[in-house]
């Protein structure tokens, strides 16, 4: 018996021996282990504004909490990031970088936040002189980020240099003179224009007029962006009546046309039709 009683002490303390022998590393985590934080924060904020920052715990069982409202915040600089711990909201103070931390059961989370201020654009003067010689109808922005304006009407000069119902202006008010000028273009007013929208710089041009630079153009003409006609827009004997309004649809592949109208290239559109970009007329 006392030889049994012994073995088995024995047996005993190498198998708590070999138990401890195992890495902590290697033990697998307990149930609802904390692993991670992740805080969720906008990489940069305008000096003025506010966003809101939110802190979650990720769990060994794949849970996921929001504790932004338990964990401990700070804001490195507090000059530059401002932090209100109890709406959990940061607000841009003036120019610079801060770091964001979180600490939440003995883990952190860290986050760079950019603030930065928004640069006011001032244009140039818009200076015009003499300015044009009769009634304008229309402006149209370029949309291509230049600031050049179009210029539509029954005018015939621009501070004394010929342009013929249409102009493209520079944002200082000079005269583009890469944009068609001279006495060329529409027999008639211009009423209605619509830049393409298709990143091509062209623009849709429609009036009163029934010929464009002496070709027959129906009320409608499109031109590339130095002002010649694209005639890829195909638009044959055009409308026979006047057109008052263009609506180009997003992307620039259709136009809408309406006017007092009652037919394109022969055929009856009763004052509204939508063309495509080669001037068929779109029949679904």
């Amino acid at each position: 018996m006392p030889f049994r009683i012994c073995f088995l002490f024995l047996v005993t303390v190498s198998l708590i021996s070999c138990k401890e022998l195992v890495p902590q590393s290697e033990l697998a985590p307990t149930e609802n282990e904390l692993i991670s934080l992740s805080l969720e924060s906008p990489e940069q904020i305008q000096v003025g504004d506010q966003a809101t920052v939110k802190l979650f715990a990720n769990f060994s069982d794949n849970t996921r909490i929001d504790v932004s409202a338990e964990a401990d915040w700070r804001s490195e600089n507090p000059s530059v990031l401002d932090l209100d711990s109890n709406s959990l909201a940061i607000g841009g103070i003036s120019k610079g970088t801060s770091r964001l931390s979180a600490l939440y059961q003995h883990k952190e989370a860290q986050a760079d936040v950019l603030v930065y201020e928004k640069i006011r654009y001032v244009p140039d003067p818009f200076i015009q002189g003499s300015g044009f010689d009769r009634t304008i109808y229309t402006i149209k922005p370029a949309m291509d980020d230049s600031g050049n304006i179009y210029v539509g009407g029954d005018f015939r000069s621009y501070n004394g240099i010929p342009v013929n119902r249409i102009a493209r202006l520079l944002p200082t008010g000079e005269l583009d003179t890469t944009f068609r000028t001279g006495n060329s273009g529409p027999n008639d007013l211009v009423n209605e224009m619509a830049p393409a929208n298709d990143g091509t710089g062209d623009i849709y041009v429609a009036g009163f007029f029934t010929s464009f630079d002496g070709v027959a153009k129906g009320g409608i003409v499109r031109l590339n962006v130095d002002g010649s006609v694209d005639n890829d827009f195909n638009t044959g004997s055009g409308f026979n009546f006047r057109v008052h309004s263009l609506a180009v649809i997003s992307g620039g592949s259709q136009v809408y046309v309406g006017g007092g109208f009652s037919e394109y290239k022969g055929s009856r559109v009763a004052a509204l039709v939508r063309l495509n970009s080669d001037g068929s007329i779109d029949s679904g």
